[in-house]
């Protein structure tokens, strides 16, 4: 399971952005964030014509302790 985050509106921010669940709009609270699979999460990564958008871990985001996920 992944979370997207959003590169450009994690730079210009300062703060990490990531995009929501279904991929309807973005969120800075990690709690928030939308879980994605592995094939979504790769399509959408694919698909990204900026190339601005990562997958991040769901188990990185757990290990470090951000958020309730």
């Amino acid at each position: 399971m992944y979370l997207l985050m959003d590169l450009e509106r994690t730079l210009i921010s300062g703060t990490p952005c990531f995009w929501k669940g279904n991929k309807h709009g973005y969120t800075y609270e990690v709690d928030h964030a939308g879980v994605f699979t592995e094939d979504i999460a790769l399509e959408t990564v694919r698909n990204d014509l900026d190339k601005r958008t990562v997958l991040v871990p769901l188990r990185l985001i757990k290990r470090i302790g951000i958020g309730s996920l």
